[in-house]
């Protein structure tokens, strides 16, 4: 009997040990997945509303603009 307990012991604390830290990571992935999908559709819903938006960053980020010149 003291044997059967042993062994149930060490699957036990192998599984707290292994399992655990397993059973972690997969949560923190699914929800970090979860949250990058999340992120990446608001922004394309951002983008698609403020077009204007994006070419006044553009100026703010030191990109050209395009100016039209009469004479």
């Amino acid at each position: 009997m003291d044997g059967l307990i042993g062994i149930l012991m060490v699957i036990g604390l192998f599984l707290l040990r292994i399992g655990l830290p397993v059973i972690t990571l997969v949560v923190l992935g699914i929800l970090i997945d979860r949250w990058q999908s999340k992120r990446e559709k608001e922004l394309a819903e951002y983008r698609q509303t403020a077009p204007a938006m994006e070419s006044a960053a553009a100026q703010v980020n030191g990109e050209p603009e395009e100016v039209k010149v009469t004479v």
